[in-house]
């Protein structure tokens, strides 16, 4: 269990560095083009070392499952990042992961793990955590543009982001249980492929058929190819360590809370964001669910 405690942990140093790199770009690129080659070229490299393994006839179901889990990941990011631009990147991208109680609930329902009060401990700490984070945002929630209702557009995408990520989180950790002998090169590269269709189907509705390499697309995109890379591996690696111990349900908590605390304290110390004892408050609440989950 502590292996994939260890690698949940460097998983959320990954998913904040990401977080960075959305935060980069903003309104500034098309975040549909950059997340479509990120993903083609995770999915070329993922497929490409799963080939020596193998594929039998009864892998196609869980293939199917990835990709569409893939497809709604990127339906998730693309959402999450539109929130992030258009109002708080701290606070919306806390809602958005909070997403990470769905696995947990999910396993306890659908997995027959059992709980315990140390997870259920941690679990309400990084919930009371990053809700408490978003709550003392220093900047207002009328941070969004437009007016009336439209100015609260951003929160609104940031809680469709949660409940897209929730389905996502959920099937991924399941995978460790119904489709682990089909390999992490192919879950990983099966979700890639998913994401590919969506985001070259989007394209497609709005007939756009060009891509632009600025600088700025050329930078998301190396950034979140490399970092999608490793993410990916060490996601599955993390569920599958964690289901051996009866404890796959805990691997998002774990990862996505120890990512939004980083995340705080990288737009605190590198972004100068002005910071409330309440937000560090949170931060330390969540520290202390992610305590508790390790060693539950």
């Amino acid at each position: 269990m502590l292996t994939g405690i260890l690698f949940a942990l460097a998983t959320g140093l990954l998913f904040m560095l990401i977080g960075i790199v959305f935060s980069y770009a903003g309104t500034r690129v098309d975040i549909l083009n950059v997340l479509l080659l990120q993903n083609l070229f995770l999915g070329i490299l993922f497929l490409a070392a799963a080939v020596p393994g193998g594929f039998s006839g009864t892998m196609w179901l869980p293939v199917a499952i990835m990709a569409a889990t893939g497809a709604v990941n990127i339906l998730a990011m693309f959402t999450l990042q539109k929130a992030m631009a258009l109002g708080n990147p701290g606070a919306a991208w806390a809602i958005a992961q909070s997403a990470l109680v769905g696995p947990y609930v999910g396993a306890l329902l659908f997995l027959g793990e059992r709980p315990t009060v140390a997870r259920i401990a941690g679990i309400v700490l990084i919930l009371g955590g990053m809700a408490l984070l978003g709550v003392c945002s220093k900047k207002s929630i009328d941070a969004g543009t437009g007016s009336g209702k439209g100015k609260y557009r951003w929160l609104l995408l940031a809680f469709l982001a949660f409940g897209l990520l929730v389905a996502a989180q959920y099937f991924v950790t399941a995978s460790s249980r119904w489709s682990a002998e089909a390999g992490t090169p192919l879950r990983a590269g099966s979700l890639s492929l998913g994401s590919v269709l969506l985001a070259a189907g989007v394209k497609a509705a709005r007939r756009q058929y060009r891509f632009r390499f600025d600088r700025r697309t050329v930078i998301c995109v190396a950034g979140l190819t490399t970092l999608g890379l490793v993410s990916q591996s060490t996601i599955f690696i993390t569920v599958d360590r964690l289901s051996e111990a009866g404890a796959a349900g805990i691997g998002y908590p774990v990862m996505m809370g120890s990512c939004i605390a980083l995340f705080f304290l990288y737009t605190t110390l590198v972004l100068k964001e002005k910071s409330s004892l309440g937000g560090k408050l949170a931060v330390a609440i969540l520290v202390a669910g992610i305590f508790f989950l390790c060693f539950s």
